[in-house]
C-alpha cells in the first residue's frame, strides 16, 4: 500500500511539475513572438501561459505581466475589446496589490489611453493623463519615461485636433531627448517627425518641413528603421507637405515608398497600416485627377477596414467619405452622396464632436450637393464646416479659407453676390496669408509650381469679378495675385 502510495505521490509531483513546466515554456514562447513582432502568435501563447498559470500566481506581478503582454498584442491586431480586458484586469490586480507607484502601472495606463482612444474617446484621456503623472512621481520630469509618455499623451492631443496642447507636450519630449540621448537617437527623430505633424495640420509648413526632414535623415541612416513602418511614417508624413505645397512629383515618390515598406507587413491584406497608405496614395492621385488607380486603392483600404473593424468604424467612415469624393469628381453624384452620408452617420454616433472629420465630411457633402445643382442643401453643409474648422483650427487656417471659397462658389450661384464677395474675400486673405509663409522658405521653382497647381481658384476668382460684381471692389485678389510676381 505504501509502495503505491510513493508511486502516486511522485506521479502527482511530475504532473504538477509538467504543468510548471508548460505555462513557463508558453510564456518563454510567448515573449519571444512579442520580441519579434509577431501578434498573432504572441496572443496565442500569452493566452495558453495563462491559463495554465498555477493558482497562487494569479494575484502576482507574473499574472499581471502575462495579461499586459497579452492586452498590447491585442491593441497590435486591433482587437480593442479584448485589449481592454486583458489591461483592465491587469490593473485590477496591481490595484488590489497597492502597485500604484509602480511602473508597470503606468505603462498599463498609457495602453488603455490607446484602446480608449478608439472604442471610447471620452475615457481615453484620463488614462493618458495617469500615466504622465506617474511616470513623472516615478522617473522625474527629466528622463526618457516621462518624454514616451508626453509623447503618447501629445499624440492623442494631435488626433483630436487640440493642437496647442500637442505641441507643447512634443516640444517637452524633443528637449529631453535631445538633451539625454542626442540629436541622432530614434526617439529625437520621432520626436522631430510628430512636431512636424503638428505644424503640418495647422499650416505652418515652414516649421514642419525641415522638422520632418530632420527626422528622415535620422532614421535613413538606420539599415532596420528605413525598412519599418517607422520610417514610412516620416515617408508618409513628409509626402503630405509637398502635396500641399503643389511639389506632386516628390509627394508621389514618398507616397510609394511609404507604400511600399508597409507592404512588407505580415498579413498584408489584414493590416492596417497597410490600409492607410492605400488610402493616402489614393487621395494623392484623386487630387491628380488619376481616377482609376484612386478608386482600387480607396476600396482595397475599405475592405482591409471592414475584416478588421466592421462597417461602424471611424476608418470604415474614413474610406466611405474618401469614395465619396472620388465619385463626386467623376460625377456618379448619387454615389457620392450615399457614400458621404453614411460616413456622416458613422461619425455622428462613434467620433468626438471635436474631431475634424466631421468638418472634412460636412465640406464633402456641401460639394457634393453644389455639383448636383441643390444650392440650399450645399449652403447648410459648407455653413456647418464652417463653424466648425473656426473652432477646432482657426479663421486663418487653409482649410477654413478653402471653406470660404466654397460658401462663395454657393452664394454665387444662387446670385447672392454680396454674400459671395464677402466669402471671397475671406478666402483670398486666407490664402494671401498663406502664400506669404510658404514664399518665405521655397525656391522659385517651388513658387511656381505652388501657383500653377493653385491656378484654378484663381481663375474662379477672377471670374467672378469680372463677370459678376464690380471689379473695383476685387482689392484682396489684387494683393493676392500680386504676391505671385
Amino acid at each position: 500500500m505504501m509502495k503505491h502510495l510513493i508511486i502516486f505521490t511522485c506521479s502527482f509531483f511530475i504532473y504538477l511539475t509538467a504543468i510548471a513546466q508548460s505555462w513557463q515554456i508558453q510564456r518563454d514562447s510567448a515573449l519571444l513572438f512579442d520580441k519579434q513582432r509577431k501578434p498573432v502568435e504572441a496572443v496565442h501563447y500569452y493566452s495558453i501561459a495563462n491559463k495554465n498559470l498555477p493558482i497562487d500566481s494569479f494575484q502576482t506581478i507574473t499574472h499581471i505581466t502575462l495579461l499586459k503582454g497579452m492586452g498590447e498584442n491585442q491593441l497590435r491586431l486591433s482587437q480593442y475589446s479584448n485589449a481592454e480586458k486583458s489591461l483592465v484586469e491587469s490593473l485590477k490586480i496591481m490595484d488590489s496589490l497597492s502597485m500604484q507607484m509602480h511602473p508597470l502601472y503606468a505603462i498599463v495606463c498609457g495602453r488603455l489611453g490607446q484602446v480608449y482612444e478608439v472604442i471610447d474617446p471620452k475615457k481615453a484621456e484620463a488614462f493618458y493623463v495617469e500615466s504622465k503623472i506617474l511616470t513623472e512621481k516615478i522617473f522625474t520630469a527629466f528622463s526618457i519615461e516621462y518624454a514616451a509618455a508626453c509623447n503618447s499623451l501629445a499624440n492623442f492631443y494631435y488626433n483630436a485636433a487640440l493642437y496647442q496642447k500637442s505641441e507643447i507636450l512634443h516640444l517637452e519630449a524633443k528637449q529631453i531627448r535631445a538633451t539625454l540621448l542626442g540629436k541622432a537617437h530614434p526617439e529625437y527623430a520621432r520626436s522631430c517627425n510628430n512636431l512636424a505633424a503638428v505644424y503640418q495640420a495647422i499650416g505652418d509648413l515652414e516649421k514642419a518641413e525641415p522638422l520632418v526632414l530632420e527626422a528622415k535623415k535620422i532614421r535613413e541612416t538606420i539599415e532596420p528603421i528605413k525598412a519599418s513602418p517607422v520610417y514610412a511614417i516620416t515617408c508618409t508624413n513628409l509626402a503630405n507637405i509637398y502635396r500641399d505645397l503643389g511639389q506632386y512629383e516628390k509627394a508621389e515618390a514618398l507616397y510609394l515608398e511609404a507604400k511600399a515598406i508597409r507592404a512588407l507587413a505580415e498579413p498584408i491584406k489584414a493590416h492596417a497600416d497597410y490600409a492607410f497608405a492605400c488610402n493616402i496614395l489614393a487621395d494623392f492621385y484623386a487630387i491628380n485627377y488619376e481616377f482609376s488607380k484612386a478608386e482600387t486603392l480607396y476600396k482595397e483600404a475599405m475592405n482591409i477596414r471592414e475584416k478588421n473593424t466592421g462597417k461602424k468604424s471611424i476608418d470604415f467612415a474614413q474610406s466611405c467619405n474618401n469614395l465619396a469624393t472620388l465619385y463626386s469628381d467623376m460625377k456618379k453624384y448619387a454615389a457620392a452622396e450615399q457614400m458621404a452620408l453614411a460616413a456622416k452617420d458613422i461619425w455622428d454616433n462613434e467620433a468626438p464632436a471635436e474631431s475634424p472629420d466631421h468638418a472634412i465630411n460636412r465640406n464633402n457633402i456641401g460639394n457634393i450637393y453644389y455639383a448636383m445643382g441643390q444650392y440650399p442643401k450645399a449652403l447648410q453643409y459648407f455653413e456647418q464646416a464652417s463653424r466648425l474648422w473656426d473652432i477646432q483650427l482657426g479663421t486663418h487656417h487653409l482649410y477654413y479659407g478653402d471653406n470660404a471659397a466654397n460658401l462663395a462658389k454657393t452664394y454665387r450661384a444662387m446670385k447672392q453676390f454680396d454674400m459671395a464677395h464677402q466669402f471671397y474675400t475671406i478666402a483670398l486673405n486666407v490664402q494671401k496669408e498663406q502664400v506669404n509663409k510658404i514664399f518665405r522658405f521655397t525656391s522659385e521653382a517651388e513658387k511656381q509650381a505652388y501657383i500653377h497647381n493653385n491656378m484654378d481658384a484663381t481663375d474662379a476668382f477672377f471670374s467672378f469679378y469680372f463677370k459678376d460684381f464690380d471689379h473695383r471692389k476685387a482689392s484682396a485678389l489684387y494683393d493676392r495675385v500680386l504676391l505671385q510676381f
